[in-house]
């Protein structure tokens, strides 16, 4: 294809810590210059529309979720890592292979079960508060987003939550976010994929505590083959296959996805309540006014969502030619559907930079996707994230979250993780 065809954007990338700080200002001017356009030095196209976005994740047909895979596990640890270990996950998989797993799990996180949690998950709340309230400081992702977030999935799957246990999970959490790829295709000229950037020895730290995740969930596994709880694991295990008496998920697959939910699971909803605080801080009064009001942090909750993509998009891969927006985008091609960008269309949204509490249609944003890969967890999510701003601010009445703080984020084309943020109050 000749690159008149390949329309790019000058200055996008994706791995930058300005891209990564605030991705806004970028996307909102490929809406308006170049809505798709093509990223040549990883040879995948970006969608940027609220309306494009929309129909790349509902079409599966022509929208492939094949599209995902993991940095190459090293050779010798493949006993310990299967190489295709992630390849039936649940963002990484289409039918049937991910409705079978999806009505595997989708019990545990309906929102009549997700409903009875909210007082266990205020206990957490305020336990973790009770950790750091006296001293008039503390880093809310390091000390509360991402243990709150991590404990909450624990409980709900199974696991033991005890301080060691949850430290343990904590630092698996990053592991499987940095080594997700996608599955770049050869170069337009026939050359090689390119790879996302990592240095071979922090990809092997890496995969040593995947390794070490799935031991642990392969101990956990057997146990609840001979003693099933009322928990996901023990549901998901012992869901039954369409042939009589057979199993609807092998051991392996059951242990993938008990990775994929304690990690990606716990960041993406940690980032949610890290960027509500993030956000909330930087607007004056907004704080207060929620303190003064909590019946209006559902809605900040999804302002913050709509304002800040806690997933910065997905990859799907073309099954066919297909035209969107006028741009041909070739059969086999990647695609990047971005959500950070659709919360910021002004089509849909006006003033879309301005953080607004009182937004009426924060909550029609897609950043918790659409269709048959809409986020089972979000009911979850959006519980866990409300509760952990209100208990913030009953117990912290006059919490500042200092705007102009300098922020990092751990690298990824899918879910950036937020790594900390300080907040101050009068201490007891």
């Amino acid at each position: 294809m000749p690159d008149t065809q390949r329309p790019v954007l000058p200055g996008f990338d994706p791995f930058s810590q300005e891209f990564l700080a605030d991705p806004a200002a970028v996307l909102r001017r490929a809406q308006d210059e170049e809505p798709v356009f093509y990223f040549p030095e990883l040879n995948y196209w970006v969608v940027t529309r609220f309306d494009d976005v929309e129909r790349v994740i509902s079409d599966f047909e022509t929208f492939s979720s094949v599209a995902i895979a993991v940095l190459p596990v090293p050779q010798d640890m493949h006993d310990r890592v299967p190489p295709d270990f992630y390849e039936r996950s649940f963002i990484a998989s289409d039918p049937p292979v991910h409705t079978i797993s999806r009505k595997a799990a989708n019990t545990a996180f309906k929102r009549s079960r997700v409903d009875h949690m909210e007082e266990e998950i205020r206990g957490l709340c305020n336990e973790l508060i009770d950790g750091f309230a006296a001293r008039g400081s503390a880093d809310l992702m390091e000390e509360f987003a991402y243990p709150l977030a991590i404990r909450t999935l624990a409980r709900l799957i199974g696991l033991p939550d005890g301080p060691q246990d949850v430290a343990e999970y904590q630092r698996w959490a990053p592991d499987l976010v940095a080594v997700l790829t996608p599955k770049f295709p050869p170069l337009p000229d026939g050359s090689p994929a390119p790879a996302t950037p990592m240095e071979p020895a922090e990809l092997r730290e890496r995969y040593e505590r995947i390794a070490t995740a799935r031991a642990f969930f392969q101990r956990l596994v057997d146990e609840r083959e001979r003693e099933p709880k009322q928990d996901l694991l023990s549901s998901m295990l012992h869901a039954e296959g369409d042939e009589e008496g057979g199993r609807a998920l092998p051991q392996a697959l059951v242990i993938t996805h008990m990775v994929e939910l304690i990690t990606a699971g716990s960041a993406t909803t940690a980032n949610l309540i890290g960027h509500a605080l993030k956000f909330l801080g930087e607007t004056p009064g907004a704080l207060a006014a929620l303190a003064a009001d909590p019946s209006l942090v559902d809605n900040a909750v999804e302002e913050a969502l709509r304002r800040r993509a806690s997933t910065f998009g997905i990859f799907r891969k073309a099954t066919r030619d297909v035209e969107i927006r006028g741009v041909m985008i070739p059969e086999g091609s990647l695609i990047w559907a971005a959500y950070a960008a659709t919360g910021h269309d002004p089509d849909r949204f006006t003033d879309s930079e301005r953080f607004d509490i009182h937004r009426p249609n924060a909550g029609q944003h897609l950043n918790f996707g659409k269709g048959r890969h809409f986020c089972m967890g979000a009911p979850l999510a959006r519980l866990e994230s409300a509760t952990a701003v209100r208990t913030l601010l009953e117990r912290l009445p006059d919490l500042d979250v200092p705007a102009g703080q300098e922020v990092e984020y751990a690298p990824s084309l899918i879910v950036p993780e937020l790594l900390h943020l300080e907040g101050r109050w009068s201490a007891a």
